[in-house]
């Protein structure tokens, strides 16, 4: 789901086109390319991005490095409200139609040579840098002034985006993004929603499905293990990457303060086009290797696990795999309908809800199942049941959800959610566990999984 909403954002800039025209598109694209080439398309795909992603990413913060920082022509005075507003006659932006004239900043464009997000001052006075290493590069970031722009609504419905200087080494403390502004709340709750979110990124990641299936494509143990530290070293140089791409963004003047998903496309933009079409590019097959490993991950388990093993239906292995690109269209297109339906929703709090269903659903098997010799089947599928279903109901009944996806206001939302935070699997995860052990401990020892 995260990321066929990406997919949809990525098109608009791109080809014009509307947010479900991309999901469609990519969404189509994916579900075709596993139910005809199955695991060997999937796996090619997958790699290519992969290196593509790294590859692309680290030329991106080479010229970030080498832009280094620079002021605005003049300085952006807290007085210059933007305003946006969408109503029966279309578009309004500071009281003029949305055209290709009459952008969100192109005021701000006109006036200081610069979009939403730069330098307001920098150290020593300077109005440049030049450029700079990557130690010098988050140095200067931090004794600099950044401009933001926060996000509000005036008396007349319309969105507004009003500037706001802040420290860039406070930008740099944890919680400086409002999607992790719980971690500088008072309250207990909203903390530990930030811990539960943390616990979820760090254990869900060992227990995607889409990352567990490569497992299949090793010849042996000894490639397994090289195949995950290639992988973790890859992953960690791309969380670094990250880094140096969040604060080029931040201070490139061309972030697009409707749409957070669209900051390192917009990013890329600045260096030329040739470099916003090589990311955007490499953005899609980023998208079309991860949701074909999702669809082939679940086409699989319905085909083999759930209807030969689970349900006992006698299958050969030709039967298998049409059983499994039949599951592989309806899952692609279920995955269609929610990457429409979330369109409004940030990628980076989606991804956050991912983590959190696999970590609870599938870590208390993979772990129990490893180090827990009386773990049984039906202990598996308890905890992967309930785990699944206790972590989408409390999504769903926490007050993000009711505010982002169902149109509650702020302060509804929280009088009518019935979690006291959004992230369970601090709750969920430990249930999970629970689950499996009580259930195993009742079933009979013939039930146990083979190992």
């Amino acid at each position: 789901m995260p990321q066929m909403v990406g997919a949809g954002a990525l098109v608009k800039p791109l080809l014009g086109l509307p947010h479900w025209a991309g999901v469609m598109m990519v969404g189509a694209t994916v579900t075709i390319i596993v139910a005809t080439g199955g695991m060997v398309s999937t796996t090619w795909v997958q790699f290519i991005k992969g290196t593509l992603l790294v590859i692309i990413c680290t030329f991106v913060v080479v010229l970030i490095l080498q832009r280094g920082f620079s002021l605005p022509t003049s300085p952006i005075e807290s007085s210059e409200i933007q305003k946006i507003s969408k109503g029966p006659a279309g578009t309004i932006v500071n009281g003029e139609p949305l055209s290709p004239e009459n952008q969100l900043d192109s005021g701000l464009r006109a006036k200081h040579g610069l979009g939403f997000g730069s330098i307001a001052e920098l150290p020593n006075g300077v109005t440049m840098t030049g450029p700079l290493g990557p130690l010098a590069y988050i140095k200067t970031f931090s004794e600099s002034t950044i401009t933001t722009w926060r996000k509000g609504t005036d008396a007349n419905g319309s969105t507004t985006f009003t500037p706001v200087q802040r420290p860039g080494s406070d930008l740099l403390l944890p919680g400086s993004s409002p999607t992790f502004k719980s971690v500088r709340s008072d309250g207990f709750f909203a903390k530990l929603d930030f811990l539960s979110l943390m616990l979820a990124l760090f254990l869900g990641t060992a227990s995607l499905p889409h990352i567990l299936i490569r497992y299949y494509t090793v010849k042996d143990a000894a490639a397994a293990r090289k195949s995950t530290v290639v992988g973790i070293a890859a992953i960690g140089v791309f969380y670094i990457l990250t880094l140096y791409l969040g604060i080029g963004a931040m201070t490139s003047g061309a972030l697009d303060p409707t749409d957070s998903n669209m900051s390192a496309p917009l990013l890329a933009r600045t260096f030329g086009n040739g470099v916003f079409a090589v990311i955007s590019a490499v953005a899609f097959t980023t998208v079309l290797g991860t949701v074909s490993g999702l669809i082939l991950a679940g086409a699989g388990a319905v085909a083999h696990d759930l209807m030969k093993d689970y349900w006992g239906m006698d299958l050969s292995d030709r039967q298998q795999v049409r059983a499994a690109k039949f599951a592989a269209i309806a899952l692609g297109m279920a995955a269609i309908l929610l990457g429409i339906f979330f369109e409004k929703m940030n990628v980076t709090f989606l991804v956050g809800w991912a983590f959190n269903v696999a970590a609870s659903a599938n870590l208390p098997a993979l772990v129990m199942l490893l180090y827990w010799k009386r773990t049984t089947k039906a202990g598996v599928i308890s905890a992967i049941s309930v785990g699944l279903l206790a972590s989408l109901a409390w999504i769903l009944a926490s007050a993000d959800t009711l505010e982002k996806v169902f149109g509650y206001s702020a302060v509804d939302a929280a009088s009518s959610a019935l979690v006291p935070f959004s992230q369970p699997a601090i709750v969920t995860v430990p249930l999970g566990f629970a689950i499996l052990i009580l259930v195993s401990l009742f079933t009979s020892k013939a039930q146990s999984c083979p190992r």
